[in-house]
């Protein structure tokens, strides 16, 4: 792994501080939706069940359907496969939802990152396994709406 072992280890001790503070202090009542295909709603499940959260997941055909549907949750997550249509996503649920907004990409290309930022995301993570970044990422958000 080269270099970039010391960054894994030091982002997963994080996240297993943040786990460990969640042990002490329930975050129960933060309300996170996962806007995704099926695939990734169950692997979610796995990596956001021991933060103790409201989490539900839903495709982006439901919610382009139903807009409105998003204003009961404190965080969304948008991750589709298609990053431009994660962006367009993010674009016309920003005015319905005054939570935060997470858009996972395949990658770090800036002009993705930037468009994500101009169309109201408040974070962009390169979704990777084992996603302990987006855990800890939850976490944190999740501490400052409780």
């Amino acid at each position: 792994m080269g270099a970039a072992f010391p960054i894994y280890n030091l982002v997963k001790g994080i996240a297993f501080s943040c786990n460990r503070y969640m042990t002490e202090h329930s975050m129960k009542n933060v309300r996170v939706l996962g806007i995704s295909n099926e695939t990734q709603a169950i692997r979610w499940d796995a990596l956001l069940n021991p933060l103790e959260l409201q989490f539900d997941t839903t495709s982006n055909g439901e919610v382009m359907a139903t807009p409105g549907l998003v204003s009961n949750y404190d965080i969304i997550i948008i991750d589709t496969d298609n990053q431009q249509d994660a962006i367009e996503l993010c674009k016309m649920l920003r005015p319905l939802h005054t939570g935060l907004i997470l858009l996972l990409g395949t990658d770090s290309n800036e002009p993705h990152v930037l468009a994500a930022y101009a169309a109201g995301a408040d974070d962009w993570i390169v979704k990777r396994p084992p996603n302990i970044l987006l855990r800890a990422k939850i976490n944190a958000w999740s501490k400052l709406i409780e």
